[in-house]
């Protein structure tokens, strides 16, 4: 019986993981786009959009684990960082959501995963505490000129520090979620009825019942980076002929 309930349980690969992350990150960035801000549509959507960020910190701790270059994986990250810069910028011009001198200043969330992964990297070196605990609140720090910003940092510390302990590791992130917000949007509402964030307990589920194994692959390689400019690009294309 014991193996039956086994056998029945939700198995989740990355493959799934990551094929749900894409389709919620489309769902609300169509929001932004098409959708009247303070509607119930709207809310909804940017709802199930909160899972997107806290499963990228997950999957950037479960890249380190598998990388055997770290140096060439922040390059990678760096390197989309900076191509999908300036159709970021695009799309915030079009949704309208921050001024011009926020668009040029304001980093897209490859730059926040990037320092995500530095903060990661010095997290692991074999240098004493302090050091480190220092150098994870300076990546902390340089990752706020991105979105999500020290949140993101936040939540791949605390997947990699309970990364052997799932149970541990779900409610560490279920108790970061009211300072994630906090870091975020600071005691402001969001959008709407300002429940949106409410998204965020959504990776709960999605990480309990990862089994760990890849499954197949999404597209290439490069495929989960590629589809941030691209759909991006799509839809300031497509909010242009409408």
């Amino acid at each position: 019986m014991a193996d039956d309930t086994a056998t029945n349980q939700l198995q989740l690969t990355t493959f799934h993981l990551k094929l749900i992350t894409l389709i919620a990150m489309l769902i609300d960035h169509i929001g932004w786009v098409f959708v009247a801000t303070y509607s119930m549509t709207a809310e909804i959507m940017h709802t199930v959009g909160r899972l997107v960020a806290p499963m990228m910190a997950y999957f950037l701790v479960m890249g380190l684990c598998h990388t055997q270059n770290q140096w060439a994986y922040l390059g990678r990250l760096l390197a989309f960082a900076v191509l999908s810069q300036p159709i970021f910028m695009a799309f915030q011009y079009v949704i309208g959501s921050v001024d011009i001198v926020t668009q040029v200043l304001w980093g897209n969330v490859l730059f926040s995963l990037a320092a995500s992964l530095a903060a990661l990297m010095i997290w692991q070196m074999s240098v004493p505490m302090t050091l480190r605990v220092l150098g994870v609140l300076a990546m902390a720090m340089i990752a706020e000129i991105g979105e999500y910003g020290a949140a993101m940092v936040m939540w791949v510390m605390v997947f990699e520090i309970f990364k052997h302990d799932k149970l541990l590791q779900l409610t560490a992130y279920a108790l970061s979620v009211p300072l994630a917000h906090y870091l975020i949007y600071g005691w402001a509402l969001t959008v709407g009825l300002g429940w949106m964030n409410v998204g965020m307990f959504f990776a709960l589920p999605l990480i309990y019942y990862h089994t760990g194994q890849q499954g197949r692959r999404l597209g290439g390689r490069y495929f989960f980076y590629l589809f941030y400019p691209i759909h991006l690009l799509m839809l300031v294309c497509l909010a242009q002929t409408v």
